[in-house]
């Protein structure tokens, strides 16, 4: 049985890249925005293997029943909340965070455990290398 992959952006064809350079050699499984990646995590539960979550995804819903500060903006579900959520809610597999922003992120978010920070662009073929050397090829 293949392992799990979750996939979360909110650019489509950001969701299909990652698609397709992954499901070679790994379930994948997609979500466009944040809280669906959290919704699709819970759902998987331990069978999850990874994730690669866009640091900055849209959508329209309302963060603060899902525990995170009054202040925080409404629009914006940023990969490193949905990050720190699947690792209260007990998830420990690897994380790639996906963002233009990625070498920044590295100094920003320390406090994010097992997460292996990639810039977007190229063919990604990083972020398949990453998952093998973790996860390791069956």
């Amino acid at each position: 049985m293949e392992k799990t992959i979750l996939i979360a952006d909110d650019e489509p064809s950001d969701l299909r890249k990652l698609k397709q350079l992954l499901e070679s050699r790994y379930d994948v499984v997609e979500a466009e925005n944040g809280y669906a990646a959290l919704q699709e995590s819970r759902k998987l539960g331990e069978g999850l293997e990874g994730a690669v979550l866009d640091y900055q995804m849209m959508g329209e819903y309302d963060m603060n029943n899902l525990g995170f500060p009054s202040n925080y903006p409404p629009k914006m579900f940023y990969g490193n909340k949905v990050a720190i959520q699947m690792r209260s809610e007990g998830f420990q597999g690897p994380i790639v965070m996906n963002s233009s922003m990625a070498e920044d992120l590295k100094f920003i978010l320390r406090e994010l455990d097992n997460v292996y920070f990639h810039n977007k662009g190229g063919d990604g073929q990083e972020i398949l290398d990453f998952f093998d050397q973790y996860l390791g090829q069956d």
